[in-house]
Parts: structure tokens; sequence; C-alpha cells
């Protein structure tokens, strides 16, 4: 679907705060030194809410501006029905949590060992960080930290499961607590754990560089500078039977 955001800035008004010192010795502005701070920040938010429409969009919601764009892979994982589905309790805890991410992992059946065919891939096992740090928690309490193989990175926030070659990887796109613009984020998206290979899930754009193309230029009618992006996205998933995936009850 089609994406866009148009955002502007009048520099006059920054003229009454702390900001004058970075506008030019002029009193019609259309520059500023911060401009590529701004515009950087502009683009980290963007890219943090490409990234939970991702994972957590669905059309069905009207809370988000961002959410409602596009289904994003838990719905199209939930929407087919045939994947393989882990027991759902009221919520992970750091007293369930080995139990929720093993039987993702090794039960022949609600789990990975359904589904043998993938194990040779490139196995994704993905979380939020909330997830990920109750589970970190749960491995240091249990004395397992000792499986973690030499010179892993914690930086980015992943692990080796213990006992097995497959990473635990948390990723923004799925944390629970990714702001929406008015009320909660929908409990259907909070805490899932997503297993599946790499090549499983598909991110698609008109070109491949979409996502950075944007413009900024200084309109006189209007005395702004203005940013516009756009973008089309969507996502897929090929196999949605090769998917392991968890959700609370």
């Amino acid at each position: 679907v089609p994406i866009k955001v148009q955002e502007s800035i009048c520099l006059q008004d920054l003229e009454t705060y702390f900001t004058k010192q970075w506008l030019p010795g002029t009193s019609q502005p259309d520059t500023f030194q911060l401009m590529d701070m701004w515009l950087d920040r502009k683009l980290a938010q963007i890219s943090k809410k490409i990234e939970q429409t991702i994972y957590q969009g669905n059309t069905a919601y009207t809370n988000d501006t961002w959410l409602k764009q596009f289904h994003g892979l838990i719905q199209k994982v939930d929407a087919a029905s045939d994947e393989i589905v882990v027991t759902a309790t009221a919520a992970i805890t750091t007293t369930n949590v080995r139990t929720i991410f093993e039987e993702a992992i090794f039960n022949s059946t609600t789990g990975l060992g359904a589904i043998p065919q993938i194990m040779q891939e490139d196995i994704l096992i993905l979380c939020g960080f909330d997830v990920f740090m109750l589970l970190q928690n749960k491995i240091l309490t249990d004395n397992l930290y000792h499986f973690a193989p030499q010179g892993a990175d914690i930086n980015k926030w992943e692990l080796t499961y213990p006992g097995t070659n497959y990473k635990v990887r948390a990723i923004p796109g799925l944390n629970s607590t990714n702001s929406v613009d008015t009320g909660a984020l929908p409990a259907a998206v909070k805490q899932r754990i997503i297993v599946t290979y790499k090549g499983n899930l598909c991110v698609g754009f008109n070109a491949e560089n979409d996502e950075k193309n944007f413009d900024v230029w200084y309109s006189k009618d209007n005395q702004q500078l203005r940013m516009t992006w756009r973008a089309h996205l969507g996502v897929g998933v090929k196999h949605t039977d090769l998917v392991v995936t968890y959700a609370n009850s």
C-alpha cells in the first residue's frame, strides 16, 4: 500500500527558543544548522513505526495511524490458521518463559519439532525486548548462562538458546510497549513469539530504495521548511504452515 508522510517546521517560530542560535542571521530564515538533526530524527521515527507495522499492523485497528495501513506479519500468520501454535498462557512471566520457548523449539506437535524440514535452515526465533529480558533473567537465575557461546554480542539483543544452535533475537517491532496514537496496543500483538526460517518472511517495496527516498525544500509561499516521504509497503509469509507462533490466551 502507498504510505506518505509530510511534515513542516516554521523557522521563524524558532526565534523565541534557544534554537535561535542555529538560525542564519536574517529575518527571513530558509534553513537552519540543525536541519540534518531534525531530518535524522524524523526518519528514525518513520523507521520505528515501519518496523512496528511490519509485525503488528492490522487494517482493522483504528487507534493508530501507522498500524492500520497494512496487515503485518502477525495478522498474516493468525489469519492463515494453519500455523503451529504453542500452548497459550495468560501471560509470559519469569516462571513460564523457558517452558514456552522450549515448547516452541523442541515440541514435535506444537513446536519446531513438528516441521523438521526447516530445521537445517537459518532459523529465526523472534520476540520483543520485554519477552527477551524475561528469558535472560530466567536463564540467569536457573544458572544456564554458562551455555552462552564465546564471543556472543549481547549488544545485538540475541542469544543462543541453551542446548541448541538456534538464536533468539529481540526486535523492537514486537515490543509489547510499542506506542499507539490513542488507547493501548492491542492485546493480540503483545508478548508474541515467532519461529520460522529467514526466507519465509518478506517485506515488499516498489523499489529497493523506496524507504530512503524523501525530499526537503523551503516553501516561500508558506515560509516553512517542508519534508515529504512516500513509499509502497507490504509484507507476506510464503508458507504460514512453516511458522511456529505463541500468543497469550
